[in-house]
């Protein structure tokens, strides 16, 4: 198999997996996997992508998070997206994109495949007035819009915000901590 298509069947995984997937595969390749077997080395390139898809299928927090990142692909291919930003980091290391989008009457918020926030803390998500909010007062400025807790602090996922709401006056996401009152990370939309 070519390069390409090794590409087009490993496309919907997040880059997270597919970093776990190729240092397993480096691993088991110099024989220091639990199934360094023959048998196991043996295996071609399509057949150790479909034991990692068999992996998701039958782990229920993989299988969750890709589900999620299904939804957030579905809506940007169905949907009209309304804004984009770039995720930037502020005290932490962050990384991806976000989008607004609307499908029928339903608008979301879009969080890329490559989308990370590296924390262990809970991450509150609020759409911002303020362009480049610098500080937890211009977060919790009146007008802003919590959108609740980050189920995932990485990977594609869609967060519906509350129907009627009016998203041009929003000019950016922050991914906050109300309690330690510290933004994690940052992404301004593009005018």
């Amino acid at each position: 198999m070519d390069k390409k298509g090794a590409s087009a069947m490993l496309e919907p995984m997040k880059r997270t997996q597919l970093g776990f997937l190729l240092a397993g595969l480096v691993l088991i390749g110099a024989g220091c996997g639990s199934n360094s077997s023959p048998v196991a080395n043996q295996k071609t390139p399509e057949e150790r992508v479909q034991d990692i898809k068999n992996q998701i299928e039958t782990d229920p927090v993989l299988k969750a998070r890709e589900d999620a990142a299904l939804k957030m692909r579905i809506a940007i291919k169905q949907g009209q997206i309304l804004k984009v930003g770039d995720v930037q980091d502020r005290v932490t290391y962050a990384q991806g994109s976000v989008r607004l989008v609307k499908v029928g009457t339903k608008i979301s918020l879009a969080l890329s495949d490559d989308f990370s926030v590296t924390t262990q803390d809970p991450i509150t998500v609020k759409l911002s007035r303020y362009s480049n909010p610098r500080n937890s007062a211009e977060v919790e400025a009146r007008g802003s819009l919590g959108l609740g807790t980050l189920t995932y602090n990485s990977g594609g996922q869609l967060i519906d915000l509350p129907a009627g709401t009016d998203v041009s006056v929003f000019r950016s996401v922050v991914f906050y901590s109300p309690t330690a009152k510290v933004i994690y990370a940052l992404a301004t939309f593009q005018t």
